[in-house]
């Protein structure tokens, strides 16, 4: 885990590509609001691949693509 300013960081974790996919780092940042930064990532051209979902735990998560084709993930700790 990489700690950030504040102390806190986001967990990582290992899961399998399906068979037709490829190996790949998803990076996340984390955020306040999901809605405010998706809205603001589109407006800046980026495009939606996993719109926001609530996990059972109660954090929050979204992933986009940017204009320059490389995606990252949103995420929002539960309240």
């Amino acid at each position: 885990m990489v700690e950030t300013g504040n102390g806190r960081g986001i967990n990582g974790g290992v899961w399998p590509s399906p068979p037709e996919g490829h190996n790949l780092v998803q990076l996340f940042v984390e955020v306040d609001d999901i809605d405010a930064a998706l809205s603001k990532a589109t407006s800046l051209g980026a495009t939606i691949i996993v719109p926001k979902s609530e996990l059972p735990d109660g954090d929050a998560l979204a992933i986009v693509l940017d204009p320059a084709g490389l995606s990252f993930g949103m995420y929002r700790p539960r309240p």
